[in-house]
């Protein structure tokens, strides 16, 4: 089950990124709106997502794992987190593009290492 929501969270960032980009690149788009509120509510899901993965990650039997990969996911999401904050009243949406892949790509490494 984890692993499920794994990849769907990983899915999520990558596509939350690929919209912000193609936003970026094509500047003359007629539905600006509906292509950065659609990266943002993939954003909050993934954030979500990404917390579930982190509760059951960190918290062991034995007690916390804090590892090097479930730290950096930790540090991801907390970036992610503040940059998607940050974006309802600041034009940092463009940050989506670098942060959001590689929280995708340090929730891949949490699991597999």
């Amino acid at each position: 089950m984890l692993m499920v929501f794994v990849i769907i969270t990983v899915l999520l960032y990558c596509s939350s990124a690929t919209i912000q980009y193609l936003q970026l690149t094509n500047e003359t788009s007629t539905s600006f709106n509906v292509h950065k509120n659609t990266s943002r509510i993939l954003a909050i899901i993934a954030i979500i997502m990404h917390t579930f993965i982190l509760q059951s990650s960190l918290h062991l039997e034995q007690g916390l794992n804090l590892s090097i990969f479930t730290s950096g996911s930790l540090v991801s999401w907390l970036v992610a987190l503040v940059l998607l904050i940050s974006s309802f009243r600041q034009k940092v949406d463009n940050l989506f593009i670098a942060v959001f892949p590689m929280a995708a790509l340090l929730i891949l490494l949490n699991m597999f290492f």
